[in-house]
């Protein structure tokens, strides 16, 4: 039996290759886009659940004191504990000579679901997150986003910020 060699065609060398580059190429960039939003998400969890745990600690630091002194040491509690709960943050954050999660000094407010009662808000922000975000831009597409869309919105916020109430005292 003898063993016949098929002709090589010509036209089909590398198709393989430069099929697999037009899949894989767009893959790779959607694979990207799933991790950078959501590392996005993943900051603004972490935010979300500082400005709560803040919140929780200002009300067991106005339970412990009378309501006229409640405002300063929920205050300082507040940030304190939201300061705990984004350490990881403000580590990556000074390695790269940024400043820590900001935590405002909370004041306490009438509350907005209830005039009569008094709120303290807590606010923690993650400060220029467009030009430091947790997954770095592989390629600038921000300016090839705002040429295409227009400047009325952006693909990656400039701040994240995550904001909790809790109530002191009241009916």
């Amino acid at each position: 039996m003898s063993s016949r060699r098929c002709p090589p065609r010509s036209g089909q060398r590398g198709v393989a290759a430069l099929e697999l580059a037009m899949v894989l190429i767009p893959l790779l960039l959607l694979l990207y886009g799933i991790v950078a939003y959501g590392s996005l998400f993943w900051v603004q969890q972490t935010l979300t659940r500082a400005a709560e745990d803040g919140a929780r600690a200002a009300l067991q630091s106005a339970q412990l004191t009378d309501v006229h002194g409640a405002s300063m040491l929920s205050g300082d509690a507040a940030c304190k504990a939201a300061g705990q709960s984004v350490q990881w943050l403000n580590a990556r954050r000074r390695a790269l000579g940024l400043s820590d999660v900001a935590c405002s000094q909370p004041a306490v407010v009438a509350c907005p679901y209830a005039p009569g009662n008094r709120c303290l808000q807590i606010t923690v922000t993650y400060q220029n997150y467009q030009m430091y975000p947790l997954v770095p831009e592989l390629i600038p597409l921000q300016d090839w986003l705002h040429s295409l869309l227009g400047s009325q919105g952006e693909w990656i916020p400039r701040d994240l910020e995550a904001r909790a109430w809790v109530q002191l005292g009241g009916a």
